[in-house]
């Protein structure tokens, strides 16, 4: 091997382990996010009474959940005899994640399984009823005069639902339709707490009045 050839090769290695080392360093110094830090409001407590529903979607997983333990617990809800069992062992994963570094591979099923969404948080009396009840109507003249200030920005859905009926004093099946599909949609959402502007909006416009 030439001097040149030499000098090249052992620059390009000091070059690469310089990078690797730079990368390690990097990586040991970010913070690692736990369950618990991120989902500080969405956090189910053992004494909770939320379990039960989400034993239920646990249950009737489609896909299937990634987490071994809560595919384990899956598995074993399917056989009458297991199912209590399964249940508890849905729960003690789920309290053991609150402590863990957060992994891209569990958080679907932490999100599903193991925190509150808008709705579990919610305070009103949800608005189930179909798009042609006039139970929707109030929530629909409540968002043509949505209070910016106090309860935030709409996003494009909404926004665009109150462009549409502003000048109305009577709605159609569709103006009804479009609000129940935004309720339906982000009551499955984690619940960021009681500041979070969807939320705040959820509980304005899908209550039953």
């Amino acid at each position: 091997m030439s001097k040149l050839t030499f000098t090249a090769v052992s620059t390009l290695g000091a070059g690469a382990a310089g990078t690797g080392g730079f990368l390690l360093m990097k990586e040991l110094q970010t913070p690692k996010i736990k369950f618990k830090d991120k989902y500080s409001h969405a956090l189910i407590k053992d004494s909770d009474n939320l379990w039960d529903s989400k034993f239920a979607l646990l249950k009737a997983a489609n896909p299937e959940p990634k987490h071994p333990k809560l595919l384990q617990a899956f598995k074993d809800s399917k056989e009458s005899s297991k199912e209590s069992g399964a249940k508890e062992l849905m729960k003690q994963t789920c309290t053991s994640l609150h402590e863990e570094v957060m992994s891209s591979d569990y958080v679907k099923d932490f999100e599903k399984y193991c925190a509150k969404n808008n709705k579990d948080a919610s305070k009103i009396t949800w608005n189930d009823e179909a798009n042609s009840s006039d139970k929707w109507n109030a929530s629909l003249t409540a968002l043509k005069s949505h209070d910016y200030v106090n309860n935030g920005e709409l996003g494009k859905e909404l926004a665009d639902l109150k462009t549409k009926i502003a000048s109305l004093n009577s709605y159609e099946n569709a103006h009804r339709e479009e609000l129940k599909k935004w309720c339906d949609k982000v009551k499955d959402h984690v619940y960021w707490g009681s500041h979070s502007k969807e939320f705040k909006q959820q509980e304005l416009y899908c209550k039953k009045t």
